[in-house]
This record gives structure tokens, sequence and C-alpha cells, in this order.
């Protein structure tokens, strides 16, 4: 019996979930996630923010892939914990030219989706991105 039992493990691990998990069809590999990655691993905000909160398990991590409603990639910038992922920042990447977008969660007048070249610009002055705001010809404009 216990030859049998484990005879029936063995196969089932072996032959049952390798082939149940593999696709029937040969898919191509898209790379585009890791080089995505590695370049949003070599921003030095991205650096910085890993080097910062060591501690506490910094990640970079792709929340959504692009498809026929979405045309982005979605990457997050956070602290993993446990089965927990603290988003600090939230990144778009056309996939096309790899442009990379940042979302302000501080502008009231949309979506807030701002160039990385914009958004390192108007983070200079912390004082007024860090409050609601409304981004107009570049400028930040208060929300009072």
């Amino acid at each position: 019996m216990k030859a049998f039992i484990f005879l029936s493990f063995y196969l089932l691990t072996k032959f049952g979930f390798e082939t149940s998990l593999k696709p029937c069809y040969q898919k191509k590999e898209n790379k585009m996630p890791d080089i995505i990655l590695a370049k949003m691993n070599s921003m030095p905000e991205v650096r910085n923010f890993i080097i910062k909160n060591k501690k506490e398990r910094a990640a970079l991590m792709i929340a959504r892939e692009p498809d026929l409603s979405f045309k982005y990639y979605w990457v997050k910038l956070g602290i993993s914990n446990f089965d927990m992922f603290r988003t600090t920042i939230n990144y778009y990447v056309y996939p096309i030219n790899l442009k990379i977008y940042v979302v302000d969660v501080m502008d009231t007048s949309g979506w807030g989706l701002i160039s990385l070249k914009q958004w390192r610009k108007l983070c200079a002055d912390r004082r007024l991105f860090n409050r609601l705001h409304i981004i107009k010809a570049g400028k930040i404009i208060p929300v009072k």
C-alpha cells in the first residue's frame, strides 16, 4: 500500500502537474517586462528608494501589462511585507517607445499622468507638489 501511494504521488508530481501547467501551444517569451524592470531599476529615484528602504524590503513590480483597454505597463514601486504590497509611486511605461509616466495622485484635474521629466521638475518644489494642485502649462497651481 505504501509503495502504491508513493508511486502514485511520484507519477502525479512527475507528469500530472507539469503537463497541467504548460500551455498546449508554444508561446513566445515576452522579454518586455524584463527590459522595463531593468530600465526602471536604473532610475536614480528607484535606486535611492530601494537603498533607503532596504530593511523594509523595497520592491519594483509590474502590476498590469498592456491589453486592448489599457496601453501601458503599470509598474509599482513600494514596500513588500509578507502578503501585502504598499505602493509608494505608480509608473506607467508606454511599451512602444519605453517612455515613463508618473501618476500624480495630488493632481485634482483628472488622471494625473505626467512625464518623468516633468515630474522631476515639479517635484523640486515639494511644498506645492505634496498638496492638492492642478498642473497647467507645466506649472503647479495649488487648490484652495
